[in-house]
């Protein structure tokens, strides 16, 4: 009994101090490995505000299990914080999602495909689809 109370009190006031900082800088936001600060690259570039660590965790742990970076990526663009962030409309989801994801204004006849994206398969796929678009060239819907 008396061992496990002085390992206790070890532990609280010697090795607990030394692990302490290490956690700490374990979960900052922007440190670690390139999936860490792919996450955070795209929380601020798409939500405009830092990630928490758990978001940090999330994104980077779906990113080492193997979905593509456009996976993850349309999943920010289709969250409920990116819509209503882009002003909750559909018209001004399409606005915004294409200029975020392809770093320009959206024409008319963009507009009206991915609000059929949109009513058909849902903002996630939409969003993907747009994503995708930047690797394939012209896209024929």
């Amino acid at each position: 009994m008396f061992k496990n109370i002085t390992l206790g009190i070890a532990l609280m006031l010697g090795l607990g101090a030394d692990f302490a900082p290490a956690q700490f800088r374990y979960g900052a936001v922007g440190r670690g490995d390139r999936y860490d600060r792919r996450a955070t690259e795209w929380i601020q570039l798409y939500l405009r505000r830092n990630p928490t660590p758990f978001e940090v965790l999330q994104i980077a742990n779906q990113l080492r299990s193997g979905m593509s970076a456009d996976e993850v990526q349309a999943g920010i663009l289709s969250s409920n914080e990116y819509i209503r962030r882009s002003g909750g409309g559909l018209y001004a989801w399409a606005n915004s999602m294409v200029a975020d994801a392809l770093g320009r204004q959206i024409s008319p006849y963009e507009r009206a495909l991915v609000v059929d994206l949109v009513s058909r398969y849902g903002y996630y796929q939409a969003a993907l689809i747009t994503l995708q678009s930047r690797w394939a060239g012209p896209v024929v819907y």
